[in-house]
Formats: structure tokens, C-alpha cells, sequence
């Protein structure tokens, strides 16, 4: 079996909260991100999804660098991300970029079209300082997303939601990355405009090889964008695998509940209905996180925290009494 492109193993990201240094009470800890492990193979979307404030995104950003882990190792190509000299840090820059969710808050309004995808090519000197020839890779990664060249010098509030993000694919394209790191790419964006991006990301993904990681709270996405998915909760992943065995028959009840509502969207049966609240980060449910939820909760589940396990043969969750 081939090394994967991208392994993040158990990772982890604390905030810590209150305290200072007048303060006689003790910090306490948000557990954002709490001992996550996945690995991304070239060519391939790893979906990670769950609700608002799971800690995806921050997971998201660890892996770009964008947040120093607390613990945990991400490695890259094999090689390990946090050891990298300048050099090689610039390297993994180019090999691993980031579309972020909001299009038009990722882009900067003072500088046009040409400038926002032009300036990683010109920062990692992929022009070789030749002014002509960044303007022509300009024009081809405008045409390559489905954008009319001739606008490169426009701003970015003379576009729409969707060809914002284009634009925020462009550049991400602009240093010919290996993997991409997709946070919330279509949330924002209407039914129809969300089609044409997916569709984008996906003929992109075929010509070039690329690898995703695909974060979203949209299992409809998820499931036509992603070979395989991870669902996290409360800074955990409880559940990863192939993407139509997970949808199929689903295996820890959190991935259950969240099947069940999109399901009843779409016409089918009651929705599972979860009890309770999202327990804080900052006060996290001993043994298994989700009991609080849980209706196939049982004394067990508050003593032992379940392990990331083998349910079936491509399944692994963590529920001491998973779905059958």
C-alpha cells in the first residue's frame, strides 16, 4: 500500500480560556480538537463533516498552518510538517493550499482579479519575475474556473457569490498544489450556484490529480464529492468510512441522526430527533461524548470512552453499542 499524500494523527488544539495574569481563578481549557487521525491518499476526498462548532474547521486550519497543534503530528509526502525548515516550508505552501468559506471575506477588495491570483505565483517566484508571463498564467487559471479573462481587472465586489469562488479557486490552483483543503467552499452560495462549484471542484480533481479535504455540515455534498468521510463530534471523529458504505448503513448513532435529517428532507421518514444540547468543549461528558444525545445510551457509556474501532469490514466507530 502506497504512503498517503496527507496523515494527521492524533491531533490536538486547546484554547485556553479566563485566567490572565491578575486572575486568582485557574484557566480553563476549550477542547476544540481532541485526538483526531486521518490519512488522504493522492487523488482523494476525505469529507469531514458534523455540526457547527465540532471542530472541523480548526482542524482544517492546523493542517494548513494556519494554528499550531496542541499535540498530534501532521505529516506531509511522510515528511512531518512542524519539523520543516524555511525552505521546505515554502515547498509544503505551494504543495497544500485553502479555499475558505466566505468568498468575498477571503479576497482583498483593494486589489483586482489579476493581483489576488497573480500574487502567490509572483511571493514563490513561479514567473520568474517575468511580468507578461504571470499575466498569461493570470489568464489561464481564469479560464480554467470558468472565468472570462478579459476581467482580471476587476474588483471583487463586481462579481456574484459563485464567481467569487472561483476566484478563490484560482488562486488556490495558481502554485499547482497537490492538495486542497475545501473549508465550507458552497455554503454560502445558492442551490444552483453550489452545483456549478461541485461540479468545478470535481472536473478539476479528474484533470489534475488533486486531493481534497473537504470540509462541510452538508451531507448531500459530502456524499457526491467524497470517497471516503469522517464524522467528528465535539473534537472527535466517531465514525469514518467509504463514503457509500457510511450513507448505506451508517453505524454510530450521531452519523445515524444526521442521515435521518436529511432523509426526511428529501421526503422519507421522521427525522431521529437528539436530545438535549451540545455539551461545551470546555465541559466535556465523561467516557463517551455523545451520551448525553445518545438514545442507545447505557451506564457503560459514561464510565469508558469508546475507541475508534472496526464495526464492519469498512467501518470504524466509536459507540459501544453501535448500529446494526
Amino acid at each position: 500500500m502506497s504512503e498517503p499524500l496527507l496523515e494527521v494523527r492524533d491531533l490536538a488544539k486547546r484554547f485556553p480560556i479566563g485566567g490572565g495574569f491578575l486572575s486568582r481563578r485557574p484557566a480553563a481549557e476549550l477542547r476544540a480538537v481532541d485526538g483526531v487521525s486521518f490519512s488522504i491518499a493522492e487523488g482523494e476526498t476525505l469529507g469531514l463533516v458534523g455540526e457547527s462548532g465540532c471542530g472541523k474547521s480548526t482542524t482544517g486550519k492546523m493542517v494548513m498552518r494556519l494554528l499550531a497543534p496542541t499535540a498530534g503530528r501532521i505529516a506531509y509526502a511522510g515528511e512531518d510538517v512542524a519539523g520543516m525548515t524555511d525552505d521546505r516550508t515554502r515547498w509544503f505552501r505551494q504543495q497544500v493550499q485553502m479555499v475558505f468559506q466566505d468568498p468575498f471575506s477571503s479576497l482583498n477588495p483593494r486589489k483586482t482579479v489579476a493581483e489576488i491570483v497573480g500574487q502567490p505565483i509572483a511571493l514563490l517566484g513561479e514567473d520568474g519575475g517575468d511580468r507578461r508571463r504571470l499575466r498569461e498564467r493570470v489568464f489561464e487559471l481564469l479560464d480554467m474556473v470558468g472565468l472570462d479573462p478579459n476581467h482580471a481587472n476587476r474588483y471583487p465586489h463586481q462579481f456574484s457569490g459563485g464567481q467569487r469562488q472561483r476566484i478563490g479557486i484560482a488562486r488556490a490552483l495558481a502554485v499547482r498544489p497537490k492538495l486542497i483543503v475545501l473549508d465550507e467552499p458552497v455554503s454560502a452560495l445558492d442551490l444552483s450556484i453550489q452545483a456549478q462549484i461541485i461540479n468545478l471542484l470535481t472536473d478539476l480533481q479528474r484533470e489534475f490529480g488533486l486531493s481534497y479535504l473537504f470540509i462541510s455540515h452538508d451531507l448531500n455534498v459530502v456524499e457526491y464529492l467524497s470517497h471516503r468521510v469522517a464524522v467528528m463530534y465535539l473534537g472527535k471523529i466517531v465514525e469514518a468510512a467509504p463514503a457509500e458504505a457510511l450513507f448505506r448503513a451508517p453505524k454510530h448513532p450521531y452519523t445515524q441522526a444526521l442521515l435521518s435529517a436529511v432523509l426526511s428532507e428529501d421526503g422519507g421518514s421522521a427525522p431521529m430527533v437528539l436530545e438535549g444540547e451540545i455539551p461545551s468543549p470546555m465541559a466535556v461528558p465523561s467516557g463517551c461524548r455523545f451520551r448525553t444525545r445518545c438514545p442507545r445510551a447505557e451506564p457503560r457509556c459514561a464510565e469508558v470512552e469508546p475507541a475508534l474501532e472496526p464495526r464492519a469490514a469498512t467501518h470504524r466507530a466509536a459507540c459501544h453499542f453501535p448500529v446494526s
